[in-house]
């Protein structure tokens, strides 16, 4: 029988703290490294588990934007294309349900939509240039406090008021 991933990440924390700290005591930058190794160890053995619907999520927030935009494209050529790009991205095949296939797809949607608000600087029109910008914004708004959900393991976090992280995950209605 095959370790479980918890399982193995619990050994390789066990071997940094049983192991390599002491080898480090008196490098106070090792240490501090070591310490956030660890720490980011924990943090991604806690988020194995939602790892997959928080990329999905991250992928239905794009792809949210990525409408938003397309509905207000107008400008020039560069912005033709750029939406054009955009267009055939969000119309492929979906829904990915391979996390490797959830993270290109999301990967291919950021990369188009950079795409699409550097054309809108090139040639939009400056209708376009505020209602990208708006849109935007409140999307990272959005994806921003999520993200902040996703690593309140590491404790870097205050904010009590952080989005419930699985309620979010949960809802697909919540990237719109």
């Amino acid at each position: 029988m095959n370790p479980s991933i918890q399982l193995r990440i619990d050994s390789v924390i066990r071997a940094l703290e049983d192991t390599v700290d002491p080898a480090v005591a008196g490098d106070e930058r090792a240490a501090e490294q070591l310490q956030m190794a660890i720490a980011h160890l924990r943090v991604i053995r806690e988020q194995l588990d939602i790892a997959t619907s928080f990329d999905r999520y991250e992928l239905r927030c794009f792809e949210g934007l990525g409408e938003e935009l397309m509905a207000a494209s107008s400008g020039g050529p560069s912005v033709v294309e750029a939406t054009r790009t955009l267009r055939t991205i969000l119309a492929s095949s979906y829904p990915p349900q391979d996390p490797a296939a959830i993270r290109d797809r999301t990967d291919r949607l950021g990369r188009a939509i950079e795409r699409l608000i550097f054309a809108s600087y090139d040639d939009g029109d400056d209708a376009f240039q505020v209602a990208a910008r708006t849109a935007v914004l409140n999307s990272e708004r959005e994806r921003v406090n999520a993200n902040r959900s996703f690593f309140v393991g590491m404790a870097w976090e205050s904010d009590v008021l952080l989005t419930d992280l699985n309620r979010l995950l949960a809802d697909p209605t919540t990237a719109q």
